[in-house]
């Protein structure tokens, strides 16, 4: 327990020092950009300074992506897909495609897989996760030499862009968790001390490109489902949590139910493992017939919240609520509209195995309990 919270107390520290940092260089770069300027430019300057702060930490982040395709790339890695705000572009069938699918919370995400023909174990991991900090450093060097090239007030814009990519650089390189997430810098060192999560890793990519193919998980080989611990670390879960959906893929829900009820019981499982778990454990005893009181312990406040959030991007929100409306509410008008959302992702969605096993599940559900809930409208 001390070392758990040594721990915390180092990373609190070193976002303090990063905060202090960035905002010291920001005061610099504001207070030069604004030098002997009239009372009456002050505010134009500042609205400036903040649009340029929106403007550059967009880009930063999209460079960052960048990085890890390029590096990636170079390693050995194949490209999967690489996202800009809701604008996706993928390779499906040999071909580079665009699809409007946007994940909230994320400005841009970059996903590549490692070629199924090469040995897993001699995979290299470095450089792929380092390839995104990497970028903004070159970026920070680029626009600070600019600057120095540069004169007039308007340089200072420069050196401002050069301070977020340091930072987007440093809060990425650093070994740290956000929200429970490990950035970059906590994976390359955990991948560094245990070469068993880099199988894992590379599983788990290998599963999400043949999702984005349109394989289904019951169809995929068993060794890339080897290997998984709820109660392990974050790479041991993610298999765990790709276990858990193959068998719900194959209706299977007694199992999977009882796969996700062992998620929930680790008590370091990172949120969104956490909220994803309860929502597929809601659903497998929805297809189980538990009772509406069964249902609503696990949508809480906080599962409700989830769900919406994710309900726009998620085409299994989609079948978790379709499955809420009839079995639970009888609702059908609300029922049809789900289905119909989740029928309208088809183009949109890029993962093409994840989409048909998806809406053979909202079938599965339909035929069921659709006629049934009509019939209880009726009387």
């Amino acid at each position: 327990m001390k070392k758990i919270k040594l721990k915390n107390i180092l990373m609190a520290i070193v976002a303090l020092s990063e905060g202090m940092a960035g905002g010291v260089a920001s005061v610099y770069c504001l207070d030069h950009l604004t030098e002997n300027a009239g009372k009456d430019k002050i505010i134009p300057y500042m609205l400036l300074y903040l649009a340029a702060l929106a403007v550059f930490y967009v880009v930063q982040v999209i460079v960052h992506e960048a990085g890890h395709l390029v590096f990636g790339l170079m390693t050995g890695y194949e490209f999967v897909s690489f996202r800009i705000f809701s604008h996706s572009f993928s390779r499906q069938e040999g071909k580079l495609t665009h699809k409007r699918f946007n994940i909230v919370g994320t400005l841009g995400q970059c996903l590549m897989t490692w070629p199924e023909d090469k040995d897993i174990d001699k995979a290299p991991y470095f450089w792929y996760h380092f390839g995104g900090g990497a970028f903004n450093l070159i970026s920070a060097v680029i626009m600070s030499s600019v600057f120095l090239i540069l004169e007039g007030r308007g340089r200072y814009l420069l050196l401002f862009g050069a301070v977020v990519s340091l930072f987007l650089a440093v809060t990425n390189l650093i070994p740290s968790r956000i929200g429970g997430v490990a950035n970059d810098g906590m994976n390359i060192l955990t991948l560094t001390k245990k070469p068993e999560d880099r199988r894992l890793l590379l599983q788990n990519l290998i599963v999400n490109a043949k999702q984005y193919r349109g394989e289904r998980l019951r169809d995929m080989e068993e060794k890339y489902f080897q290997g998984g611990d709820p109660e392990g670390d974050t790479f041991q879960n993610a298999v765990a949590l790709m276990c858990a959906s193959r068998e719900l893929d194959r209706h299977e829900f007694e199992k999977a139910g009882e796969l996700f009820s062992q998620m929930l019981n680790n008590e370091d499982l990172l949120d969104v493992y956490k909220m994803e778990s309860k929502c597929e454990l809601m659903f497998t005893k929805l297809m189980t017939e538990a009772d509406k009181c069964q249902a609503d312990e696990l949508y809480d406040k906080k599962l409700r919240k989830y769900v919406e959030i994710t309900g726009n991007t998620y085409i299994s929100r989609k079948r978790l609520l379709f499955a809420y409306d009839l079995i639970i509410l009888k609702d059908k008008t609300e029922a049809d509209k789900e289905f119909n959302l989740a029928a309208n992702m088809k183009d949109s969605y890029p993962a093409r195995g994840e989409y048909d096993s998806e809406m053979e599940l909202i079938e599965l559900v339909k035929e069921r309990y659709y006629y049934n809930s009509i019939e209880n409208e009726e009387n």
